[in-house]
């Protein structure tokens, strides 16, 4: 709704809109009648990083070895993350793009 209101305001200065990172993985989706084209970004005020683990006694001690293995089994590897299409979900998906691999998201209840 903030997006939306945004876009109907006039573009003189005195409007601006402040979103979270799931703002803007959900304007990727495609489901709505604007994109990230629609508007400019001023500044980043937030960097949230997001990380990779696995237990202790995983095989895995570097990325190189995750990334390794999954090329070996793809889908094989299951990797977990709050909910769908979310900014969890759309990194899984850039890590396995620029890997070449392909892995098993399993979106689990971010309210939990």
């Amino acid at each position: 709704m903030g997006m939306s209101y945004l876009l109907s305001k006039p573009a003189n200065g005195y409007w601006s809109l402040l979103i979270t990172n799931s703002m803007i993985s959900w304007l990727l989706t495609g489901t709505q009648s604007f994109n990230l084209e629609s508007f400019e970004f001023v500044i980043r005020i937030v960097t949230d990083p997001l990380f990779l683990f696995v237990r202790k006694d995983s095989p895995f001690k570097t990325l190189e070895d995750f990334i390794q293995e999954a090329k070996k089994r793809p889908k094989a590897i299951k990797i977990g993350g709050a909910g769908r299409m979310g900014v969890y979900e759309l990194t899984a998906f850039e890590v396995m793009r620029e890997a070449g691999i392909k892995l098993n998201y399993i979106p689990y209840d971010a309210n939990r």
